[in-house]
């Protein structure tokens, strides 16, 4: 798989101007990998997507195969802990949904989901992701 092609992918995600044709074209590739994480923030095509709140580009991500939604950035946070800090409640649903998603992460601070919602101020995703953690036990 090529660093290049893998990178285009994350550059038309990145692009603010996101062309989604582009985007569709990229993940029908044989040899896209769509958890390729980019040199300067380690952050994969589902993360900046996440961060652009492109939920378009979230949900063709979520159904493509071989997608691990739970791979952090250097930071250490992946696509849940990134949209639940920025109020994105529609990109929190789709991935609290997906069928690999770990409830139980941490960040490289030690906050799971719910801290880290709340200690952005966005106390109603807080809520949400508190209630569909307790609605699955």
């Amino acid at each position: 798989m090529s660093d290049k092609v893998n990178n285009k992918l994350i550059d038309a995600i990145k692009d603010i101007n996101m062309d989604i044709t582009a985007v569709k074209l990229l993940l029908d590739r044989k040899d896209i990998d769509v958890n390729f994480k980019d040199k300067n923030m380690g952050r994969t095509a589902l993360i900046w997507a996440t961060l652009r709140n492109y939920t378009d580009v979230v949900g063709l991500l979520l159904n493509h195969n071989g997608i691990d939604v739970n791979t952090k950035d250097k930071d250490g946070y992946n696509a849940l802990m990134q949209a639940s800090t920025r109020g994105y409640t529609f990109v929190v649903n789709m991935l609290l949904h997906h069928k690999d998603i770990d409830l139980d992460v941490k960040d490289s601070y030690g906050d799971d989901l719910v801290t880290r919602a709340a200690n952005s101020g966005e106390r109603y995703i807080a809520e949400m992701i508190n209630n569909f953690i307790k609605n699955k036990q």
